[in-house]
C-alpha cells in the first residue's frame, strides 16, 4: 500500500540519497535519461494526485491547511530543481523541513485512500481481457470504443507500473473504466445489452476509505460528463 505523497517522498529521497540531487538525475547515457524522464512523469503524476486529494479534502467539508497548499508549490519547484536548475550543483531537491512535511502528508493520506486487495492484480488483468474480448465483438459507438481502448490501456499501464504509481492512480483509472462500461451499456441497442453481464460481474478490487469513496463517485460523474460531450 502506497499513496502519492509516500511515493513522491521515496523518489525525492532516492534522488537525494547520495547528497547530489543533480548528479543522481543526470547520469550519462540514453538509458539513464529515458529512466529519468519516466521517473519525472510519474513524480509529476503524484503531484497532481496530491492536488486532487487536497481539493477533495476541502470539498468533503474538511479544510486543507494553507501549509499543505504552500508546500505543494515548493514540492513542485523542488522536483525540477528550481531555482538552481540542471546547470548547478545541488545537494537536495527540497529543504529537509519540506521533505518532512511531505512525509507528514503521506501519513495523513494513508488511511484515506483506496487500498488494493492482496493478490487481486491477476483477476484485474483477467477482467480487462474479458472487457477487450467483449469490445471486439460488440457493436459500439466509435467514440466510446476509442475511449474504452484508451482507458483499458491506462489501467494496464497502472498495473504494470504499480510499484511506482500506487493505488490512487489505479483507482482513478478503474473508476473511469466502470463509468465507461455503464455508458456503453446505456448506448447499446441490443436488449439485454452486450455489456450488462460485465457490469453485473464488476470486480471491485479496492477496500475504500470514506474520502476515497467520495472521490471515486465524483470521478465517475466527471467521466460520464466528459464522454457524453
Amino acid at each position: 500500500m502506497a499513496n502519492p505523497a509516500q511515493l513522491l517522498h521515496a523518489q525525492l529521497a532516492a534522488w537525494d540519497n547520495n547528497g547530489a540531487a543533480k548528479l543522481s538525475r543526470l547520469s550519462d547515457g540514453e538509458d539513464s535519461q529515458a529512466q529519468l524522464a519516466h521517473e519525472l512523469r510519474i513524480a509529476t503524476m503524484h503531484l497532481e494526485a496530491i492536488r486532487e486529494y487536497l481539493t477533495s479534502y476541502d470539498a468533503a467539508g474538511g479544510q486543507a491547511s494553507a501549509m499543505w497548499w504552500d508546500a505543494l508549490d515548493r514540492w513542485t519547484l523542488g522536483l525540477f530543481l528550481y531555482p538552481h536548475g540542471w546547470e548547478h550543483a545541488q545537494n537536495e531537491s527540497l529543504a529537509p523541513s519540506d521533505l518532512r512535511l511531505l512525509q507528514s502528508l503521506a501519513d495523513l493520506m494513508q488511511n484515506q485512500i483506496p487500498v488494493l486487495e492482496d493478490g487481486i492484480q491477476p483477476a484485474m488483468r483477467e477482467f480487462l481481457g474479458r472487457i477487450r474480448t467483449t469490445a471486439s465483438s460488440a457493436t459500439t459507438d466509435p467514440h466510446l470504443a476509442r475511449y474504452l481502448n484508451n482507458i483499458t490501456n491506462h489501467v494496464e499501464w497502472c498495473l504494470n507500473n504499480f510499484d511506482q504509481v500506487g493505488e490512487f492512480e489505479l483507482e482513478k483509472a478503474w473508476t473511469h473504466l466502470a463509468a465507461t462500461i455503464a455508458l456503453l451499456e446505456q448506448s447499446d441497442q441490443h436488449t439485454p445489452s452486450t455489456w450488462t453481464t460485465i457490469r453485473q460481474d464488476w470486480l471491485n478490487p479496492f477496500t475504500v476509505g470514506s474520502l476515497a469513496g467520495m472521490t471515486g463517485n465524483l470521478l465517475a460523474m466527471q467521466s460520464m460528463l466528459m464522454i457524453g460531450r
